[in-house]
């Protein structure tokens, strides 16, 4: 098949909501949508065959199908605060002149409940903590050959290079050999943030921008990414300024969670990728394989190690992330996109040449 407009994108994520929203039986809570339509093979099996299996509609186009949804009364949100905390559901409005109303309204209160006991594990202790224990017992494996860290706790790094880091701590800084046989050769100094969450990071995320505005302020320290999801815009957003990331593909929880309740919210959400993890002590391969071997890759563009290439342009616009703290902060829509906008207009001033990443609704 041909690569779609937006706007065939935008009427392919609206009939892949509308019917699977009937297929689970008229109430779904968002993640649940995004992590069978934005992340498995749904669309050919479920959908249309002819559409390629590895298809998937990307989060920005779901959201602009909840709204061209709602605006028709095919879709309705619904929240309940549940201990404390407003889960919500986004239902089929039309059950009741259906009279399927006491079905959908007892399911989308079983998917609260469920959610918000998902939310619960979403914790420091029981999420976030375990994806900067793996990052660290990794990057410990690697060090003194691959890297040198900072004596400084995981989670808890306020200082770079001695300095201060305005905005509060990052998770992981340490130095980066730029060959493991030869000490004399130098090293690049990184600093690392974890996002340990289920949404899809792209250019404009809040998340993203809690690692850059920090680090812009040292032009010297290679900011680093550890997530589970990000969209392929941010991919190439990262190239042009600089930065790296690795995307795990895994959304890591503590073994304290009783595995039974894991398992059967995880199931009943279709979040695959969310795992305990036995010890949380122990290194990851693959993210052991990403300092070790993928930052040594030659960027062909750059005739230069991935590593090597990002700390040349980290140190040409690290300034103008830096002045961006705002885009930090859970802004409305226009506020943030006002702030992107000049941001755009700021890089551009550092030659910085946007490969497909700035518009903040991607054709693709």
């Amino acid at each position: 098949m041909a690569r779609l407009t937006r706007d065939q994108w935008r009427q392919l994520a609206f009939r892949a909501l509308e019917q699977f929203l009937a297929e689970r039986g008229g109430a779904v809570v968002w993640p649940e949508v995004e992590a069978t339509l934005a992340e498995s093979d749904w669309l050919h099996r479920r959908l249309d065959p002819s559409i390629p299996r590895n298809w998937v509609v990307d989060p920005h186009h779901l959201t602009w199908a909840r709204q061209a949804l709602a605006e028709v009364g095919r879709i309705a949100r619904d929240a309940q605060e549940l201990s404390g905390r407003e889960v919500v559901a986004w239902v089929d409005p039309r059950a009741p002149a259906e009279r399927r109303k006491t079905e959908v309204v007892r399911l989308a209160a079983r998917k609260r409940r469920a959610y918000r006991s998902y939310l619960s594990w979403t914790t420091a202790k029981l999420c976030g903590d375990i994806a900067e224990s793996i990052v660290d017992a990794t990057l410990r494996r690697l060090g003194g050959r691959i890297v040198w860290l900072d004596e400084q706790k995981p989670g808890s790094v306020y200082r770079l290079q001695g300095v201060e880091i305005p905005g509060g701590p990052l998770d992981s800084a340490g130095h980066w050999a730029i060959d493991p046989s030869d000490p004399g050769a130098g090293f690049v100094p990184f600093a690392v943030e974890v996002k340990n969450v289920r949404s899809t990071i792209y250019p404009r995320s809040r998340e993203m921008w809690d690692l850059l505005a920090k680090v812009g302020h040292f032009p010297d320290v290679v900011p680093i990414l550890v997530t589970r999801r990000l969209h392929w815009t941010t991919f190439r957003f990262l190239k042009d300024i600089g930065a790296l990331a690795y995307m795990g593909e895994r959304q890591w929880f503590s073994p304290s969670i009783d595995t039974d309740e894991f398992n059967r919210i995880a199931r009943f959400f279709g979040f695959d990728d969310a795992i305990q993890v036995t010890n949380p002590g122990a290194s990851n391969e693959a993210l052991a394989e990403f300092f070790s071997r993928r930052l040594y890759r030659t960027r062909e563009d750059a005739n230069a190690p991935l590593m090597l290439a990002a700390r040349d342009r980290w140190k040409q616009v690290a300034s103008v992330c830096a002045a961006y703290d705002e885009l930090r902060k859970d802004l409305g829509g226009e506020e943030r996109l006002e702030l992107w906008k000049q941001f755009i207009e700021d890089l551009g001033e550092t030659g910085v040449e946007p490969s497909g990443w700035a518009s903040p609704d991607p054709a693709g």
